[in-house]
Parts: C-alpha cells; structure tokens; sequence
C-alpha cells in the first residue's frame, strides 16, 4: 500500500489489467507461447493466456494512450503466473510503463526503494530481455546478488512493431521482495 501511495504521489497512474492476455499480444512482443498457461475454456480470444508478466498489459495500455496525453506513466501491481508443471505459480510483481527515457524511469524507481528504505540495491547493466534496447536496460540486483527485477527502454524494432511514438521505458520488480525488505525508520 506504501508502494501504491507512492507511486501516485510521482504523478503515475495505478492500471488494473485482466491476469489473461492474448496469443496476438504475446507474439508481438515475440514471446513464446508454449511458456504460458492456456486456459482450456476461454470465452474469448483476448483472455487465453495467464501472464507471465506485467509488461505485456502495460505496454498496450501505453500503445493504446499515445496521443491522448502527452506525459503517460502508469503502474500495476499484480499477480503473474509462471508456468510450472500444468498449475500456475502465483507471484506478484510492481511493474511501471513510461513514455519517458531509461534514466527518468531509474529516478522513479531509486525514488520507490529510498522511499521503502531499501539499501544495497543496485543497478547491473545486463542483457536482461529482448524487449530492451541491449543499450539501455539493467538488472535490478539486491545485496546477495539476486535479481530482484529488470528495467530498459523499448527496443527500436519493438517500438516500430508496436507504433509506438517517443521511448517508453518499463521496469518490473518482485513485489513480494519489496513488501518483505522494506523498513519503517522512524
């Protein structure tokens, strides 16, 4: 809840986004099916397939919003579902979406974790995901060395894909290791 107040107080838009996505949606961002749970009897060709992110969804919400305003930074924290075996595993994620550059989306994200009291996070340049310009995309790295998300800025051939306009840039982050790591300092 921290989190949420936060980030509205940045002057970004919480999203509510359905846990199903598209086969259309998911080959766009050239994903492979396979890796996601296929529900057996879906009403629509819109909802057949759980996410295994946020960012799919929130990318679409920024495609969709283009031109409408011209500042769009919208957050979603939700549930994911990685497949394992035939059930899902249910993770919740904090995922952003900005029609910004990497380094205005880094400020946001290094202003959540100051705000969460979280020290001894850094930022790994890595190649983390095809969807991020190999340029401008890092690992998001606590202090054991996990990765606890993964940020960057659209890649070239994804944006023209997509028609995007600008650079939109996205992070997404384990929200269950925030909300377990954040401290109150009083």
């Amino acid at each position: 809840n921290k989190a949420k107040t936060f980030l509205k107080h940045l002057g970004l838009h919480e999203v509510m986004n359905y846990s199903m996505i598209s086969a259309e949606l998911i080959d766009s961002l050239g994903w492979s099916k396979d890796k996601h749970l296929k529900l057996a009897n879906t009403i629509s060709t819109e909802i057949e397939y759980m996410r295994l992110s946020l960012l799919p969804s929130l990318i679409k919400n920024i495609q969709d919003n283009q031109g409408r305003r011209e500042k769009l930074s919208f957050f979603e924290i939700s549930k994911v579902y990685p497949k394992t075996t035939e059930l899902p595993d249910e993770q919740y994620k904090l995922s952003i979406a900005m029609n910004s550059d990497f380094f205005e989306l880094k400020g946001v994200i290094e202003a959540l974790l100051q705000e969460l009291n979280l020290t001894d996070i850094t930022f790994e340049k890595k190649h983390v995901s095809k969807l991020f310009s190999p340029q401008l995309q890092a690992g998001i790295i606590d202090a054991k060395g996990n990765q606890i998300g993964l940020m960057g800025s659209l890649s070239l051939p994804l944006m023209q894909k997509l028609g995007l306009k600008g650079q939109v840039s996205a992070v997404e982050l384990d929200f269950h290791y925030l909300a377990e790591h954040s401290r109150v300092v009083t």
